[in-house]
């Protein structure tokens, strides 16, 4: 592999990673919802969910477990019964996404698209069993921290990936109920503006675990004087200066009096160590701005000179078609108003009339649509015009149909709908924007096994997945959304599984010493034939580690498990396919793949030995001073970009990078402005052995 493919895989990569959305169903099944009498007293237009509980486990019903609504938010929960049944009533009929907690076991969180006014739709779920995690975070004198935030999150992407948030009490103590069994999670702690992760495993067998969390003391990251000032020279009073730390709670703000200048103390970094600076400047009639800076010590700020230019301006007005006004409707411009952008945002008025006076000269614009209109997305309009700007918001396209079984042609109810960009939209089309739901999957539960997807810019293209128990997917590589009169309805006929055609998947993973490796992570994967490269996108480590190749139309299966204790694995229900694989990777053990025989002629039973080759270790030595801008620092190997395990600041700052495959392995650095440099010369590593290598400027 070349320096330069090397340079694009890393940007690939990176920019790739942030944009995939990756389903990840929670196991629930429904009945079919009947039509009830609405009950006395409450609205016409009111549904009903029935919910039932089961132990995965054993079938037993699971009495006292809590429900309550994370989408809308809502203080109201509901009870199971000593049937394990609950009854959520007087709802009205739109999305939600459910939330389940039981004593003993793993929380569950299910999306469900809008119901029809009127029913009762039955909603069985069934939980597996749950595990505790306990510990205690400290500074780094052995001092409890108290109010530390922290969050519980899978290690992969998905629609549970995001498991709880809570703050340790006045002991530093924290508890996590629920918590799934058998896979790697990570423990996000954020504290003033230091983040750490952690990650822990509870076994198939294990029900408690205990952890410890070291964060060392917020160092004092400096002050800076800044002197704002225009195009003339002259200084800009009134500026508001914006310094943004990791989080949303670390934020620091002044503003500029009569000179031009503020002063910031204490001034936030940002990144994984902390030591990126970064403002943003703004005043009424100039182009916001962001800078990079270096802070200076209490006693001897440095100064940050920052000049604004005279601003562009916009007046616009948005219109539906047909010419009726759209009122109080949400323009950004540059993003909007995020964390670190320079971008904002305002409303139209009841005449549909908005207007910007402090805009950069290549702004972009997001404009979100009424229900029923299709929103606009990176629009570029012209700037500082003496007319108004017209805008008209198109009618909403969709794409909606029905779900029948393929042999009978009677409803399959319930389904999971999963929708997403196609990947074979072309330059000129229009970008869908999908909700997160819809992306990671929403469970359809009409008695008709009717779907919709709606607000969709007509013409879009999308890439539609459909999944119910008993029956193969099904996926439409291109769907085109339409405008309601337009679009046919699309009937999808769906095929059952065949247990002749379902394979179990068991074996082994021992080290080169032929010692049990327990606590690997195991992925398998299955296509419906062999993919031309296996080591690309999407098929690449870091789409098989963030859980991104679920998503791609190109995979069929994709299943997750972790090696017991005598390493042992199993995979059940798996659908015979024209290529499989399994891949796994772990502490001292190099990360490889196994191809798995997964064609019809194959035996029920498929049982592995996997050998695993010990792990390589990198140790880049790096100048801080010779790459003052260096945000992040990355090794690739097979299409993947893998950070740091550890970093010790000094002179030179040593990056260790952990449980590598021998081999070459590209190093390369990527600056705040995401710019990358590739090392002229490459590391070549060895099974079991620690390689140095020190990155130098080309």
């Amino acid at each position: 592999m070349s320096r330069r493919l090397a340079t694009l895989l890393f940007t690939a990569l990176l920019f790739s990673a942030a944009t995939l959305a990756v389903p990840c169903p929670a196991q629930a099944q429904a009945r079919p919802p009947v039509t009830t009498p609405t009950p006395h007293g409450i609205p016409a237009e009111a549904c009903r969910f029935r919910i039932s509980l089961r132990s995965k486990a054993d079938g037993r019903p699971i009495a006292k477990a809590v429900i309550r609504f994370l989408e809308p938010a809502s203080d109201q929960h509901f009870e199971t019964d000593a049937s394990g049944d609950a009854l959520l009533e007087n709802l009205r009929p739109m999305a939600r996404v459910f939330e389940v907690r039981a004593a003993g076991y793993a929380v569950r969180i299910v999306p469900v698209s809008a119901t029809q006014p009127g029913t009762t739709a039955d909603l069985a779920i069934a939980l597996d069993p749950g595990g505790q995690i306990r510990g205690t975070i400290r500074d780094a004198k052995g001092r409890p921290i108290a109010d530390a935030g922290l969050s519980l999150r899978r290690s992969r992407s998905c629609m549970e990936s995001r498991l709880g948030d809570l703050a340790t009490d006045t002991q530093g103590r924290f508890f996590f109920d629920n918590v799934p069994l058998g896979e790697t999670l990570e423990i996000w702690t954020t504290r003033q503006n230091q983040q750490q992760q952690k990650a822990v495993r509870l076994s198939l067998d294990q029900k408690s675990v205990t952890t410890e969390i070291a964060i060392d003391d917020r160092p004092d990251d400096g002050s800076i004087i800044v002197h704002v000032t225009g195009p003339n020279q002259q200084p800009l009073a009134g500026a508001q200066i914006i310094n943004r730390g990791n989080n949303v709670q670390c934020r620091q703000t002044a503003t500029t009096d009569a000179k031009g200048e503020c002063r910031i103390d204490h001034v936030y970094g940002v990144g994984r160590s902390g030591r990126s600076y970064r403002l943003i400047a703004r005043a009424k009639g100039f182009a916001p701005r962001g800078l990079d800076f270096k802070p200076g010590t209490t006693a001897r700020p440095n100064r940050v000179d920052v000049e604004l230019q005279t601003g562009h301006t916009l007046r616009g007005r948005v219109v539906l078609i047909g010419g009726k006004p759209a009122a109080s409707t949400r323009i950004l411009f540059d993003g909007g108003p995020t964390q670190w952008s320079t971008g904002g945002e305002t409303r139209t008025d009841s005449q549909g009339r908005f207007s910007f006076d402090s805009l950069t000269g290549n702004s972009t614009f997001t404009i979100q649509a009424p229900a029923g209109y299709s929103a606009l997305e990176n629009l570029t309009l012209t700037l500082d015009r003496k007319a108004e700007t017209i805008v008209t918001l198109d009618t909403a396209g969709v794409v909606k149909g029905r779900v029948v079984d393929g042999a009978g042609g009677k409803p399959v109810v319930p389904f999971w709908l999963r929708a997403a960009d196609s990947p074979s939209r072309h330059d000129d089309e229009p970008r869908p924007s999908m909700d997160t739901w819809q992306q990671y999957g929403q469970l359809q539960m009409r008695p008709d096994g009717q779907f919709e997807l709606n607000d969709l810019p007509p013409g879009a293209p999308l890439h539609v997945r459909i999944h119910a128990a008993g029956y193969f997917d099904q996926s439409l590589d291109r769907v085109v959304a339409r405008s309601d009169g337009q679009f046919k309805p699309l009937e999808i006929r769906l095929r059952k599984i065949d247990p002749r055609y379902l394979r179990t998947v068991s074996g082994r993973l021992v080290s080169v010493q032929g010692k049990p490796v327990a606590g690997a992570e195991l992925r398998l994967w299955t296509a419906e034939f062999e993919p031309a490269n296996t080591t690309e996108p999407p098929f690449g480590w870091n789409s098989i580690r963030g859980g991104a190749l679920e998503q791609a139309p190109q995979c069929r299966q994709f299943l997750v498990g972790v090696t017991g204790m005598d390493g042992e694995f199993t995979f059940r229900e798996v659908q015979i396919a024209g290529y499989g694989q399994l891949v796994y990777w772990g502490k001292g053990i190099a990360p490889a793949r196994e191809v798995i025989d997964l064609t019809g002629d194959r035996r029920p039973e498929i049982k592995l030995n996997l050998k695993s080759t010990a792990a390589a270790r990198l140790v880049v030595e790096i100048d801080p001073k010779e790459f003052a801008n260096a945000a992040i620092v990355l090794a690739i190997y097979e299409s993947n970009s893998h950070t740091a395990d550890q970093i010790i600041n000094g002179d030179p700052t040593r990056l260790i990078f952990e449980n590598l495959p021998a081999g070459q392995v590209y190093v390369g650095v990527m600056d705040k402005s995401f710019s990358i440099e590739v090392a002229p010369n490459s590391p070549i590593l060895k099974s079991g052995e620690t390689t140095t290598f020190r990155l130098k400027k080309p």
